[in-house]
C-alpha cells in the first residue's frame, strides 16, 4: 500500500462513521491478520482494539474490490467413491459452497454441519 491516494481513500472508507479516523498503522495489521483460513470473525475477537474505529465489513470489501486480499471458497470431494452408486454431481471440487447453497437451497451452516458428519468427504479450499 504505497500508494498514498489508495491509503487516503481505504481510510476514509472503512472508518466508522461518527469515530476519529482510524490509523493505516491499525488498518495495514487488520489486512494482514487475514491469512488463509481466517474468518473475519476471527479477525474480529483477535483484533478489537483496532476494529474500535473500523468497520470490519467495510474493511473487507474494500479489500475486495481493491484486490488487496482474496475471497478463498470451499470445495466439497467425494474422497470415496462406491461403484454402486454415482457420488453426489455436486462433490467433484468443481462446486463452491456458495454455488452448492444456491442449487439446493441450504444455508451455509446447514451444507457445512452435512459434509462435516460424512466422513467420505474432504473440503478443498482454493
Amino acid at each position: 500500500m504505497d500508494d498514498k491516494s489508495m491509503q487516503e481513500e481505504c481510510l476514509l472508507y472503512v472508518t466508522k462513521s461518527g469515530q476519529k479516523r482510524a490509523s493505516l498503522r491499525d488498518v495495514f495489521q487488520l489486512y494482514c491478520g487475514l491469512s488463509p483460513g481466517t474468518t473475519v470473525r476471527d479477525l474480529c475477537s483477535r483484533y478489537a482494539q483496532q476494529l474500535q474505529r473500523v468497520d470490519e465489513r467495510r474493511l473487507i470489501q474494500f479489500g475486495l474490490v481493491k484486490r488487496l486480499i482474496r475471497r478463498l471458497q470451499k470445495y466439497p470431494v467425494k474422497a470415496i467413491r462406491d461403484e454402486r452408486r454415482r457420488p453426489p454431481r455436486l462433490y467433484t471440487g468443481c462446486h463452491s459452497y456458495d454455488e452448492i447453497c444456491c442449487k439446493t437451497g441450504m444455508s451455509y451452516r446447514e451444507l457445512d454441519e452435512q459434509l462435516e458428519n460424512d466422513p467420505n468427504i474432504i473440503v478443498c479450499w482454493k
